[in-house]
């Protein structure tokens, strides 16, 4: 397998995963983080604006993984902010 088909892998589990109320968004949250440096600019922030949608479209009363994606959120803005510096200091 190609690192562009594990890439595009880990996007239809992240897709599948956002509201379920199964361990799947933390074993997809995990995978995201462990490969974090393997996306692009681009890939981290459709990751980002993705969650942000998901955050603000979910009923607020249905707490089932909402937290876990609120962290990814907080997790994932901070990392690209560093990751853009970086970029900028290369």
């Amino acid at each position: 397998m190609t690192k562009e088909n594990d890439i595009h892998i880990i996007f239809f589990a992240f897709r599948y995963a956002l509201g379920r109320r199964t361990a799947a968004p933390s074993i997809v949250i995990d995978k995201i983080k462990e490969t974090w440096s393997e996306f692009s600019m681009r890939d981290k922030e459709m990751f980002l604006a993705e969650t942000s949608n998901y955050l603000g479209s979910e009923p607020k009363n249905d707490f089932s993984s909402i937290n876990q994606w609120n962290v990814f959120f907080s997790w994932g803005t901070e990392r690209l902010r560093k990751d853009k510096i970086d970029d900028i200091i290369k």
